[in-house]
């Protein structure tokens, strides 16, 4: 039978539903009379418009103004707002949004950093009705831009695709909706290693008419004990097989432990209504359902839920982590953590953030953009010079001053204050020690970390090296970690746009696995592979396109013979994002071994490789050297490099001639004085 066959099944048994603050009624065709039904029908519909005008007032939320945590031991809601009874065969779902409303500004939270992403408009309004601090903040940091960070990858290493995504408009970034993804193809590949909320939460998203399967999975709301779970009873990779499963909505449920889920949304055909319970005909397509553990709860139905303001770095770790891979990569137990941890630190100690969640994410400039002078005393800077956006009009302030938190005060002994206008802090103290070639880094949100799998391998793409040194938006010099693109698209009169990945992956497959491309292929494609790709898509240019691959800082096409051409092109260029952690000592920074450590023809910071041969694209790119990488005149640079080699020669013939200069000097004064002396 028909996947719509089973709809009008279900569509057969007729009923009017109301559903409100967990109130819902159903009744079949038959039980009562046609005009009892509407009369019903009609009355309760009034009733929910009644409710749905009354906005919660915020006023009444309940608070402690305590340092001491509040114990959470707490009545659990389901989205309607309904209690949920872990004895009942058919309990819902809890809904954090319902139950961690009661107390919490969660319209507010929502639109957070980690929240906001793909959020428009409603910002400034959401933060302009709960009197937040963000109503006075700009544009720019309301919807959550500012420094460019770690995209989101669509990686496809069949069809040699790696495309950096990107909700908040960074340059070199694409919207998914411009290569084809819908939000909930987005929340299906990239849920994994989001909070929820925004864009992957279905009030919030605009997909496209058609069959949506949102209103069976649910959205991913924003879990709260994601990030603010104090113990290990909350498991992310849980989160990620649900994801998978299509259980969006029994998420924060049972990646707590609370429950387990009997049930696959994705074997649920398009039309079923859940409402309605099993259907008969088919009985594999079963609702998702929930045995609760009825011995997290207490006699009033209560689960004691371990939560802290302060969440231990572990938390931040599944998202955030970060792992060289490939050929002289050091084993996990050669490396250390942050310094910062190492000292007892956690993360949010520095990126911290009140109840709207506008995290600070700690890096220079972002003070003055955010309105916020006090964020400046959290940037290196801030908290170990006691430089903030404020300059000395905070310094009396003692959260201002150089130390907060502790923070040593750097003598900085023999460098030239220039270096400090120059480079950014974590150019020397953060990331991994540069190398004569760009190492190979997998991350959580391009990997997948945390995720157990027997499949990842060292060398699955996305590609992503580094550290590389380039100058950030600040102007100063910094570490980073690059991603080369590499897309199929089409050159119009209206210029270059990438093509639906969905479309690439249906035309290319199998003229590139013809060319060589076998299954499981990772790293660039072959002259001979964007050739063959090239020819398969060109039927279906319209008049005026021209079919495109871009790598490698060039755009690829076919000449009127059909050989390939490559021309340089700035959307091919590579997306880089700046390195912040892990922070090394000073004893293990850049220049501790003296200034050669960077100012030598072949020290990495000029000489090394920015990428490899198996970093991505063609190849070709795997010789440019960060000196070329950051349009560096090489004849000066080298004349600077080798001038340090005589840096020591110069300071002791600087010091005889000062000598000298203060001998005559002094000469010259006892003259004048026995002269003086003299004629009195």
């Amino acid at each position: 039978m028909k996947r719509g066959t089973v709809g009008a099944i279900q569509r057969a048994r007729a009923r009017f539903r109301i559903s409100d603050f967990g109130f819902r009624i159903s009744v079949a065709v038959g039980r009562a009379p046609a005009a009892g039904l509407v009369c019903l029908a009609a009355l309760l519909s009034c009733c929910a418009e009644g409710f749905a005008s009354e906005p919660p007032e915020q006023a009444e939320l309940i608070r402690t103004d305590s340092r001491s945590p509040f114990v959470h031991r707490i009545g659990l809601y389901d989205e309607g707002g309904g209690a949920i009874n872990p004895a009942d065969k058919n309990a819902p779902p809890y809904s954090p949004r319902a139950t961690c409303g009661k107390c919490h500004e969660v319209g507010t939270i929502g639109h957070g950093w980690h929240f906001n992403a793909g959020v428009t408009g409603s910002t400034q309004g959401a933060a302009a009705a709960s009197g937040s601090a963000q109503e006075s903040e700009p544009p720019s940091v309301r919807t959550g831009t500012g420094r460019p960070g770690e995209p989101w990858i669509y990686t496809d290493a069949a069809t040699g695709t790696q495309i950096p995504l990107s909700f908040r408009g960074w340059p070199g970034t694409y919207r998914p909706e411009q290569i084809g993804l819908t939000a909930w193809e987005f929340a299906k590949s990239f849920g994994r290693h989001l909070p929820g909320g925004g864009v992957v939460f279905p009030s919030e998203v605009a997909d496209p008419p058609g069959v949506s399967r949102w209103p069976l999975a649910g959205g991913l709301d924003i879990d709260c004990m994601l990030c603010h779970s104090d113990d290990n009873r909350h498991d992310p990779a849980e989160r990620a097989k649900q994801i998978e499963r299509e259980n969006f909505r029994w998420i924060p449920t049972v990646s707590l432990g609370l429950a387990v889920v009997r049930g696959d949304t994705s074997k649920l055909p398009d039309d079923f209504d859940a409402s309605l319970g099993p259907n008969p005909d088919f009985p594999e397509q079963q609702p998702p359902r929930l045995e609760y553990d009825k011995s997290r709860f207490d006699a009033d139905h209560r689960v004691l839920l371990g939560i802290t303001k302060r969440p231990s770095a572990d938390r931040c770790y599944f998202c955030h982590s970060v792992r060289e891979v490939g050929e002289g990569a050091p084993q996990p137990w050669h490396t250390d953590d942050d310094v910062h941890l190492r000292a007892g630190m956690t993360c949010t100690d520095c990126h911290r953030n009140g109840i709207d969640h506008m995290i600070r994410r700690g890096y220079e400039g972002e003070p003055t953009r955010s309105g916020d002078a006090a964020a400046g005393t959290l940037t290196c800077r801030g908290c170990h010079l006691g430089e903030t956006a404020a300059g000395a009009a905070l310094l009396a302030d003692a959260t201002a001053r150089p130390g907060r938190l502790g923070a040593p005060t750097p003598l900085h002994a023999g460098l030239p204050s220039y270096h400090l206008e120059e480079l950014s802090c974590t150019a020397c103290h953060s990331g991994p020690a540069p190398g004569m070639a760009a190492k190979r880094f997998q991350t959580s949100l391009a990997h997948a970390l945390g995720i157990p799998t027997r499949t990842r391998h060292e060398l699955d793409d996305p590609a992503i090296v580094g550290p590389v040194f380039l100058k950030g938006a600040d102007g100063r010099l910094a570490p980073h970690r690059v991603l080369r693109p590499a897309m199929w698209g089409a050159r119009t009169a209206e210029g270059i746009a990438p093509l639906a990945v969905a479309k690439v992956a249906r035309m290319l497959r199998k003229p590139l696995a013809d060319a060589g491309r076998t299954p499981g292929s990772n790293g660039p494609l072959t002259p001979d592979q964007i050739t063959a790709g090239l020819k398969a898509i060109a039927p279906s240019m319209t008049a005026g396109e021209q079919a495109l691959y871009l790598a490698d800082e060039q755009a690829y096409s076919l000449a009127a013979d059909g050989s390939l051409v490559a021309v340089k092109d700035e959307r091919a260029k590579l997306y880089a994002w700046p390195i912040a952690h892990d922070v090394r000592p000073a004893a293990a920074s850049l220049g501790a071994g003296g200034c050669v450590d960077c100012h030598a023809d072949d020290a990495p910071l000029y000489a090394g490789r920015t990428v490899d041969a198996s970093a991505g694209g063609t190849g070709e790119a795997a010789g440019t050297t960060m000196l070329d990488a950051r349009g560096v005149d090489a004849a000066l640079a080298r004349s600077w490099n080798r001038s340090m080699h005589w840096r020591g020669a110069f300071k002791v013939a600087a010091c005889i001639g000062l000598g000298v200069v203060a001998w005559f000097a002094l000469a010259k004064g006892l003259t004048a004085c026995a002269n003086w002396m003299g004629r009195s």
